[in-house]
């Protein structure tokens, strides 16, 4: 059954606003736009804030909503290729003490934050995602889990010197990571592998017991010391090693099959000493660790990563600094049809005549007597002095080509020769999500990436 996108959750949470509403589909095959939808990816708004390190939070007042339709600058659309679901990154650090997997706790529990509370997964300097099955009684973890080709296999318990025991999960694929990866989330790959409880772990598999109590006198080795596995599955096989007459570790042999409870007891043969340990088994998700990533390490947040290219064929002004990130669902072009290309500019162009002085980034331009008895005014998102064009935004009243546009604050006069209005139908469209940020600067030769991170 396919699923909806609906919250949002990111990083600028103090500086974001979502609307209620569906806007995305997840099926088991990948995330795309609702296939009744237009969804469209917008940067917007020049002018500085009071505090331009300390972006205001947006409100859902219709004021302020009308205000950022009208700011926008471009929209770029959003299509199947700009998703991708990511959690929470966490780097395998030497000297920390990691949290291990318990199949009978809730391992998703966030924060005040909405960060993780258990630490149980990490990815190591090769991309390659392990959850940890034991963390050697809160010890730090000094041995960085590694999926060696040729010596270690997926599904393979590691058990390294430091006295973790890890469990490969994933690889991050490399050309995700190029669109899908920072300093916080990290991409997973869709549809690699489902939970199945026909795969060989059937319902649970047993990879780790891990031991409570060390219990004393013990028969030092691994023969004298038995380790018995009873619950609903079958097939699962261990065995004791002792050394200072207590019980330091339990090796699984085999990991059974079918399990959705396990105890596991530990006994000595007649006339052998021994007493007091205990362990519990660690059950894997349906299908066994790895079979799910998506679901294993608690995935619920969907990145949409667009890129902009510059000025994208002339289409966006690379002389400003923009303020705001959103997504706006279904606008519409003036003509009343839904847009279909891929990029779109959202100011007008006014093309004009060489002369002397430079309109100002910010102010309003106009034709007429004065500003109060304009028959259209418009504001300066950017101004190209090298080829002489306005892009303008919250323009009001009739444009008339022939007629001097005057800089209401630079005082900038000059002709305008050629009017090419935008194809959108400004304040068209339902907001779904804005953001306030820090001024973002445009470079020329280079590229912005824009990440959102919704909840789903």
């Amino acid at each position: 059954m396919a699923n909806v996108v609906k919250g949002l959750l990111t990083t600028y949470a103090s500086t974001a606003q979502v609307e209620s509403g569906y806007f995305f589909v997840v099926s088991g095959s990948g995330y795309s736009p609702k296939h009744d939808t237009s969804s469209y990816m917008f940067i917007g708004s020049v002018d500085p804030w009071l505090d331009d390190t300390d972006p205001p939070a947006p409100t859902q007042n219709q004021v302020v909503v009308k205000g950022i339709l009208k700011n926008m600058i471009a929209a770029k659309l959003i299509t199947s290729s700009n998703m991708c679901p990511v959690v929470e990154r966490i780097d395998w650090t030497t000297g920390t003490v990691y949290d291990y997997y318990k199949d009978y706790e809730d391992m998703f529990a966030r924060d005040e934050y909405k960060k993780l509370i258990q630490k149980f997964y990490v990815r190591n300097r090769f991309d390659q995602i392990f959850k940890c099955l034991y963390n050697n009684n809160d010890g730090n973890s000094t041995v960085e889990p590694i999926l060696q080709p040729g010596t270690t296999q997926p599904g393979q318990t590691l058990i390294l010197a430091d006295g973790y025991k890890w469990i490969y999960v994933t690889t991050i694929d490399k050309g995700l990571k190029k669109n899908f990866f920072d300093d916080t989330w990290m991409p997973l790959t869709v549809g690699q592998a489902r939970a199945d409880s026909t795969r060989p772990a059937g319902l649970g598999e047993i990879n780790a017991i891990n031991v409570v109590t060390r219990g004393n006198n013990y028969t030092n080795g691994t023969d004298s010391t038995v380790v018995t596995i009873t619950g609903d599955g079958q097939g699962a096989k261990a065995y004791a090693n002792v050394y200072n007459r207590q019980v330091q570790d339990i090796i699984v042999t085999e990991t059974g099959n079918n399990y959705t409870y396990a105890t596991a007891t530990i006994t000595v043969p007649a006339g052998y000493p021994g007493a007091n340990a205990t362990a519990i088994p660690i059950i894997s998700p349906v299908g066994g660790h790895g079979s799910d990533p998506i679901s294993e390490l608690g995935c619920d947040r969907l990145m949409i990563s667009v890129e902009l290219n510059g000025t994208e064929g002339e289409k966006i002004p690379t002389d400003i600094s923009f303020r705001q990130v959103g997504i706006v669902v279904n606008p519409q072009l003036k003509t009343g049809s839904i847009p279909t290309g891929t990029i779109y500019n959202t100011t007008d162009l006014c093309y004009v005549t060489f002369g002397a002085g430079n309109y100002s980034v910010g102010e309003q331009v106009y034709q007429g007597a004065n500003l109060y008895q304009a028959s259209f005014i418009g504001k300066v998102c950017s101004w190209d002095s090298s080829n002489n064009i306005l892009h303008l935004i919250n323009t009001q009243g009739t444009h008339t080509l022939g007629e001097a546009i005057i800089g209401a604050t630079s005082g900038t006069t000059r002709v305008s020769v050629q009017y090419d209005p935008t194809e959108i139908a400004i304040g068209s469209g339902y907001l779904m999500y804005v953001e306030n940020r820090s001024p973002v600067q445009r470079s020329p030769n280079g590229n912005e990436q824009l990440r959102l991170v919704l909840s789903f």
